[in-house]
């Protein structure tokens, strides 16, 4: 395998780091060819022996761990192991790729389109596997979102050339705007609520967008889920009194994140249909939106039963994390 410089490729990020376009690099130096390989899917280009030892099984526990609020295990990612002496150009342009190396030293580097557009590389040199699992230790977490973050971006670019107009006015008078594949369609829009749809052959999609008062500090995680419902009572069934509502039996999980300096959390979990056998999983973010004094809620969830749901949900996670505040006409 060729040599691979995590310093050097650490140096390389510095000096290009003014390019970065939402902490994604720029290509330079000519048309690089676009990154290969499908959504979620990783390859580890590590020694067959080290991939046996405590380096494979710490890089497992932090990339093949559970993919959260799905009704069956899936992993975070789909990882293929390369033993070095495979290593070839058919595997230099994938969209998520490491290159281990052994060396006296120790560390983790990154780049964006080191070999390829739309590419992140991690680049981790270590003497031995047991300080390459200290390593991954250390920064297993952070190495784990970066590439989830690297999928959802390059979503989020892939939704913006199909992006619908479909309710763009009625968004913006709430002063919001979210970028929604035009294959979704719009299924209901009333006051403060907007839900989109898409319906495959195996697959539902559905985006909800709703707007509900300020929800309290003490026990705001109950209250989103209240709320949740609350709106959902607008997704009926095909039979009469059928409505959907957050599965209560698994707690949804629930963490602190941020939209644009605004405080949210972000909720997934399962979702059923009342009066009715269908569930599935959702994404949710509500966002305490204090300058208007109120909170904003988007909402992705996905009907696939048989089928495979990480990649779907991953698609929802895009959209959901798309949404942007704007300045409506009269600000």
């Amino acid at each position: 395998m060729k040599k691979f410089s995590v310093l050097l490729l650490i140096g390389l990020m510095i000096l290009s780091s003014c390019a970065s376009d939402k902490g994604e690099k720029r290509s330079t130096g000519g048309v690089k060819p676009k990154s290969t390989g499908k959504l979620g899917e990783m390859v580890v280009v590590m020694p067959e022996s080290w991939w046996q030892d405590t380096a494979g099984a710490a890089f497992r526990y932090y990339f093949e761990s559970e993919y959260p609020g799905l009704p069956q295990v899936e992993s975070r990612f789909t990882v293929v192991h390369i033993p070095p002496s495979a290593y070839n150009r058919l595997f230099k342009t994938h969209r998520n790729l490491v290159l281990v190396e052994q060396e006296d030293s120790a560390a983790i580097g990154y780049e964006y389109n080191r070999f390829a557009s739309g590419q992140l590389v991690m680049g981790i040199e270590a003497s031995n596997p047991a300080e390459l699992a200290q390593l991954l230790r250390e920064s297993g977490l952070e190495a784990a979102k970066k590439f989830s973050d690297a999928e959802v971006n390059r979503l989020n670019r892939a939704h913006k050339l199909v992006k619908t107009n479909d309710a763009y006015s009625d968004l913006r008078a709430l002063g919001l705007e979210v970028t929604v594949p035009n294959d979704f369609r719009l299924n209901l829009i009333e006051e403060d609520f907007i839900w989109f749809f898409r319906d495959k052959r195996k697959v539902t999609q559905g985006i909800l967008i709703y707007i509900g008062d300020v929800l309290p500090d003490v026990g705001m995680e109950d209250a989103i889920i209240a709320a949740r419902d609350s709106a959902t009572l607008r997704v009926e069934g095909e039979r009469p009194g059928t409505f959907m509502r957050v599965e209560k039996i698994y707690a949804p999980m629930v963490q602190a994140t941020e939209a644009q300096g605004r405080f949210a959390m972000e909720t997934r979990g399962l979702w059923k249909m009342e009066n009715d056998y269908m569930g599935g999983s959702f994404i949710n973010k509500t966002i305490w939106d204090e300058a208007n004094d109120r909170t904003v809620s988007i909402d992705g969830f996905v009907y696939a039963p048989g089928e495979d749901k990480r990649n779907y949900m991953m698609e929802l996670e895009a959209i959901v994390e798309s949404l942007r505040f704007v300045l409506t006409e009269d600000q």
